[in-house]
This record gives C-alpha cells, sequence and structure tokens, in this order.
C-alpha cells in the first residue's frame, strides 16, 4: 500500500530547498525559481499565506514533502508554503510583490520567520505523485484548477502510464481520468499550435484562457463531426485525414477567437445554426481557404457581440418595476450587472454518434437502466441562460398562500447570487422542500413520510409525494429526474440534484460559486415555476398539472 508513513522527516536550509518548476499551477515553461515564485505569488495567492505567516506564525503540523536532488532538494508538495517563507526571507525575489512583503513583515509581532524547516524527504519523484494527488484533486488543500488537475494525468500518460494504470493507482478519481486526458491532449495540441505565435502563447498561459470555453467547443457534437474527431473510452482523441498544418490553423484561430472573444460558453449554445456557421468558417480557415472569419459569421453576431451591454438595461429594466413594486431604491451594485463565462459545459452537445458510445468523460453509458435516460443537458429556463447576479424569476410569480414561502420568495429576488453563492445554494433547498409541502397543503394533501413512519418530512419524502402524485407530468418528471440524478461525471446534472443539495447543507467543505448556482437553477426552474403556481383550483383548467 502507498504512502508516505515511512519516509524520513529532517531538518532542512530554505536554500536548499528548491520549488518544482514542473509543478502543475504553474502555466507555461519557467527557466528558474525566481519565475516559479513570481508565478505562485501572482497566481496562486501566496500572498495570502505570507500574511498568515507573519500574524500567527509558521506552523509545523505539516511538513512538505521533497525528493532529493544533488546538493538540495526538490518541493513536491507545500510550494506556496516554501514560497511564502522564501519571501518573508528574500523579498527582492518577488520585485512586483516586494513591498507588500516588506509591509507584512513590518507588521509581524516578530519577525524571527524561520529558514530552516523540517521536511518529509521521498525516495524518489514518482512516489510523491499519489500522495500529492490525493491532497490536491480533494478538498483537504486548495485544489487544483481544472487544467492543472488535468495537467497532472496527461503528465502521467506522456511517462508512459495507460489510463487503465492510472484508474487503479488514483480510484477516487477514477471516473474523471478520461476527461483530464481528453483535455490534456487538447490543451497540448493548441500550445504545439501557438508555439509561433507569442500572443497565442501568452493568452494560453494565462488565466483569461478559458478551459471551459475550449471544452464546450471540442466536446460539441457539430465540432467533432466536423473535424473527424474520434474520442476513445480512455478519453484519448485521435483526428484521421488532417495534415499538420491543418491543425495548426485550427487550433491557433481557436485560441485566437478564444483571446478576442469571438467565443465563449454564451454565443457558442446561441443557436445550433449559428453554432454551425462558425464550426464551418473555423474549417475553412484550417483548410487554407481563406485568412480570418467573415465580419459576421454568425446569424446573430450582433446579438451575442452586444450581449451584455443589452442583457444588462433588460435587466436594470426589469429590476427596476421589481424595485418600484417592493418600494425599494436600487443600488450601485444592482444596477451593475455583470455576466460572466460559465464553468460548465452543455451536455447536449456532447457527441453520442461520433464513433462514441461511451461518454468521454468517464467511460461509462450516459444512463443507467434504473434511471431514465432524459436529455438533462436541455433543460433550461425558458429564456437563455446567463449567468447573472440574481437569479431570473420572470413568469414565476408566488401563487402559494404561505407567508413563510412569500418571504423565502422575497428574499431569493433580493439575493446577490454573485457575492452569495453558497448562501443561496442553501436557500434554494429549503426554497425546494418548502414549496412542495407547502404546494400539497393547498391541494389538501399533505406530504407525508411512506409506511406511517414518524419523524420529520425531508426532501426525499417530497420528491416521492410529488412523484406519486404528479409524476405524469412532463415537467414535473423531467425535475423529478434531474434532482433524484446520482450521477456524478456530469457537472451539470449533479450541481441540479438532491444529492447535491444535500452536500450543501450537510458537507462543510463542499461550496458552490455563482455560475454553478445559475447553472443549477437553470436546470430546476421549470419545476419550481410549477409549484409556484399553486395547485389548479376548481374553477380553472388543470393546466398546471398536465397529467397525461
Amino acid at each position: 500500500m502507498g504512502g508516505s508513513l515511512n519516509w524520513p522527516i529532517e531538518l532542512v536550509d530554505l536554500s536548499r530547498l528548491r520549488l518544482d518548476k514542473a509543478n502543475v499551477r504553474i502555466r507555461g515553461s519557467v527557466s528558474d525559481e525566481d519565475s516559479v515564485l513570481a508565478h505562485l505569488y501572482q497566481d496562486e495567492d501566496v500572498l495570502t499565506l505570507v500574511r498568515d505567516i507573519a500574524r500567527d506564525g509558521y506552523f509545523d503540523n505539516e511538513q512538505p514533502i521533497v525528493y532529493g536532488d544533488g546538493d538540495g532538494f526538490v518541493v513536491m508538495e507545500g510550494n506556496r508554503r516554501v514560497s511564502a517563507l522564501k519571501g518573508l526571507d528574500e523579498p527582492q525575489r518577488i520585485p512586483a510583490f516586494e513591498q507588500r512583503l516588506r509591509a507584512a513583515i513590518a507588521r509581524a509581532e516578530e519577525a524571527d520567520f524561520p529558514t530552516q524547516i523540517r521536511v518529509m524527504v521521498a525516495p524518489s519523484r514518482e512516489s510523491t505523485l499519489p500522495v500529492i494527488a490525493r491532497l490536491h484533486t480533494r478538498d483537504s488543500k486548495k485544489s487544483w484548477i481544472l487544467e492543472q488537475q488535468a495537467t497532472f494525468y496527461y503528465d502521467r500518460v506522456l511517462d508512459g502510464a495507460t489510463v487503465a494504470e492510472l484508474r487503479q493507482s488514483y480510484p477516487a478519481e477514477a471516473g474523471k481520468i478520461p476527461r483530464f486526458v481528453l483535455m490534456g491532449q487538447m490543451v497540448a495540441w493548441a500550445r504545439a499550435a501557438a508555439a509561433t505565435d507569442p500572443v497565442a502563447v501568452a493568452f494560453i498561459d494565462s488565466r483569461a484562457f478559458k478551459m471551459t470555453t475550449f471544452e464546450y467547443l471540442y466536446n460539441s457534437s457539430v465540432f467533432r463531426k466536423a473535424l473527424g474527431l474520434i474520442v476513445n473510452q480512455d478519453g484519448l482523441p485521435s483526428i484521421a485525414g488532417r495534415d499538420a498544418e491543418f491543425l495548426r490553423r485550427l487550433f491557433i484561430q481557436i485560441v485566437l477567437d478564444m483571446k478576442d472573444k469571438r467565443i465563449n460558453t454564451r454565443n457558442l449554445r446561441v443557436t445550433e445554426d449559428s453554432h454551425k456557421l462558425y464550426v464551418a468558417s473555423l474549417l475553412e480557415i484550417a483548410d487554407g481557404l481563406k485568412e480570418s472569419h467573415d465580419e459576421k459569421p454568425l446569424d446573430d453576431n450582433d446579438e451575442v457581440a452586444n450581449e451584455d451591454e443589452v442583457a444588462d438595461d433588460a435587466d436594470d429594466d426589469a429590476d427596476a418595476d421589481a424595485d418600484e413594486d417592493r418600494g425599494r431604491e436600487k443600488t450601485d451594485e444592482q444596477e451593475q450587472n455583470d455576466v460572466d463565462e460559465s464553468t460548465v459545459s452543455d451536455d447536449s452537445e456532447t457527441d453520442t454518434s461520433n464513433n462514441v458510445e461511451e461518454s468521454p468523460e468517464t467511460g461509462e453509458p450516459s444512463s443507467t437502466d434504473d434511471e431514465p435516460a432524459v436529455d438533462l443537458g436541455t433543460s433550461r429556463a425558458p429564456r437563455k441562460q446567463r449567468f447573472d447576479e440574481r437569479l431570473d424569476f420572470d413568469g414565476m410569480p408566488m401563487q402559494l398562500p404561505s407567508i413563510g414561502m412569500r418571504t423565502r420568495y422575497e428574499e431569493l429576488h433580493r439575493i446577490n447570487v454573485k457575492n452569495f453563492p453558497n448562501a443561496t445554494f442553501d436557500i434554494m433547498r429549503t426554497f425546494i422542500e418548502c414549496a412542495i409541502k407547502a404546494y400539497f397543503v393547498s391541494a389538501n394533501d399533505p406530504v407525508v413520510r411512506g409506511g406511517g413512519q414518524g419523524g420529520p418530512i425531508q426532501l426525499s419524502h417530497c420528491l416521492a409525494h410529488v412523484d406519486s402524485r404528479l409524476g405524469k407530468d412532463s415537467t414535473v418528471a423531467r425535475g423529478l429526474t434531474i434532482m433524484r440524478s446520482r450521477q456524478f461525471s456530469n457537472p451539470d446534472t449533479y450541481l441540479a440534484s438532491a444529492l447535491a443539495f444535500n452536500d450543501s447543507n450537510h458537507d462543510p467543505d463542499v461550496v458552490f460559486n455563482y455560475e454553478q448556482v445559475n447553472s443549477m437553477w437553470a436546470q430546476i426552474s421549470p419545476f419550481v415555476k410549477l409549484l409556484l403556481a399553486g395547485p389548479p383550483r376548481s374553477d380553472q383548467p388543470s393546466e398546471g398539472i398536465r397529467g397525461d
């Protein structure tokens, strides 16, 4: 069994510890340790760690993991901690942060920072890999971002490991490894194509390069079929019949389109026809038939180009009306409605017919025998979903008589999702559960625990009650399928499931960002809309419940 139980712990001078230049946190290539320091301080929030150490001292409860290399040691785990100590010891080595480092030192009660620390010495670089993967692909450490996780596993493939071996070595991440391998290869192709273009290289190595946009494009069935991209169950891609120059032009154009914001996760999904036109234009450039896109390659490019401005104006008008109704004054923050890129890809665009029977993300079939094969990726709010600061309740008036539900409804209208995503996620679980209970109280059919059991009514009991009464309605059936899903491979599906709601309520290490909250709302809002409308009255047609 692997682990670090028998690795010795030694006291080592800080000067003998060398930062890992192959650290997955580092974007691009670096030539020396000062470059590594600059990257980590700029991109990995080392300064916060510096301030913690300056204020509270250096905690020795977790030793950095290193391996011997010549007369020194290479740090495999703990690069941020070692970088913080090196910055406190020699602030002039990080010029962009020198002033802030010296300020942190000046504020410290005791500026006697360690120049020697205890480290755990591994027998080799290879022996450290399972340990640091476990630390950084779970919640015990500052998690690697998506691209960094992909880099880690793809590097193992480049080292000669098979995907089957990786699944065996990293069982907790086995289902994600094909996705990471595919991502690593696609990024490698993009980097190779951009190698001769300094602007493109700089963009790929920056945080402005949105992996979600790139992943959304190459997972699109339109893109895969047009290109001839085939992905096997291990996540390994192949493109037949395309020469190197075609691929170079293709990938560098994609990078430049991302840089110029011609494509992102919003305008890639505007309409199917528009997406097809973009891909067709992209392949014409790759074929050498033209040098650049037409001025307006998409049918509604004007809408896409001005989407943020139009969305802001429309949202401000809607908010003004709502604020007037509630007798409130708008704040500057409410008048500002940023529209950011999605952090999730569109499952409805995943290729299921291009010689890939399995999901490229998991290597498993996309549905199970005990779970209906419903296209969850297309379950969105009635209008095109953006990532807004507040949840879109347009066309969803509160008709339930419950005073408590009215209060929650008003609070959800007001809450700033961007500033309080986890509070929103927590409230949403309560809101849905209480909406179900209030709905059936209004219908004189209150939710009860099955089998005559005592105890509190939980979300699972509510969903079972909905299923038994309204399960034939198409909106209800889709909502229940989403909420009962246990598919971990599709992040969209997980976000709108009862599993995610329970994780938000009960797991202290689970957190969500505001894009994920919006993704959840896009999928679940049609179901919520039906609940808020209340049961049909006896004097009106049963439009709310359309049981077949």
